[in-house]
């Protein structure tokens, strides 16, 4: 994919699992969405996610950001899927009830604001655990 900062570099973005680091990629919704997001250790040191068709900037460009229309109703299935006991990443939860990373992360940190899930960091990525 050519990178949407402009930069005109082409970006290989590896599909295939058994050959190292590799992207998930997805197209419900209303387009392209892949996980976890891209960051360019060289060139323009771009870092981004596709969501669903649109391009969310990490660390710069972010006030353009604009993030795909939110389906509530999706909280439910979230906080289903977590446990009161064993935390979970937003990637096994979004296995559990087989919807998009992205959006899981996105309800899973709703449910934490509204004090219904707890969270914090392990090993640099956040988990997730029903409030009791």
């Amino acid at each position: 994919m050519a990178c949407p900062d402009g930069c005109g570099e082409t970006l290989v973005i590896n599909l295939d699992s058994r050959a190292d680091k590799a992207w998930r990629f997805d197209t419900r919704g209303e387009g392209l969405t892949l996980f976890p997001s891209v960051w360019r250790e060289g060139g323009c040191e771009s870092h981004f996610i596709v969501w669903r068709g649109h391009i969310l900037w990490c660390d710069r460009f972010e006030d353009g950001n604009r993030e795909p229309p939110y389906n509530p109703a999706i909280e439910a299935a979230v906080l289903g899927a977590m446990d009161d006991v064993q935390p979970r990443n937003a990637v096994e939860l979004a296995d559990a009830i087989d919807e998009l990373v992205w959006d899981v992360n996105r309800a899973a940190g709703r449910l934490v604001a509204h004090g219904l899930a707890r969270s914090w960091k392990i090993n640099g990525g956040w988990v997730f655990l029903r409030a009791e």
